[in-house]
């Protein structure tokens, strides 16, 4: 991963504006909108790129980082959920799941700067 979107990322999720949710990149309204921890990443993409979303889709995908937010951010292309090397369950996570698991921004900001 880009070393310094990866230092943005983690900084947005512990810098407290983003408000967390589940289920989906982002939803709410313009002054009032949540976001999982993918969808900060999508957030501070649009920022830089200009690419615009409307808050349940980016770029018409539902879920998960769509291919242009993969490739600025440096990430592999065929891991849209953002897979980590934690042992859950016998197996490896990601991101994702661990958004919605109730995993704080702080604890996922710890894990992608050990993993990523």
């Amino acid at each position: 991963m880009n070393r310094d979107i990866r230092d943005r990322w983690t900084a947005a999720l512990r810098g407290g504006r983003y408000e967390q949710t589940t289920g989906r990149l982002s939803w709410g309204t313009i002054t009032e909108q949540e976001f999982c921890c993918l969808g900060v990443l999508c957030d501070l993409h649009s920022a830089e790129t200009g690419e615009q979303w409307n808050g349940d889709t980016y770029l018409l995908q539902d879920v998960g980082l769509p291919q242009e937010v993969l490739e600025w951010a440096g990430l592999p292309p065929d891991d849209d959920t953002v897979e980590v090397d934690l042992k859950v369950d016998n197996g490896t996570t990601n991101l994702a799941c661990l958004n919605d698991d109730g995993e704080s921004f702080e604890t996922i900001a710890d894990i992608i700067e050990e993993e990523l």
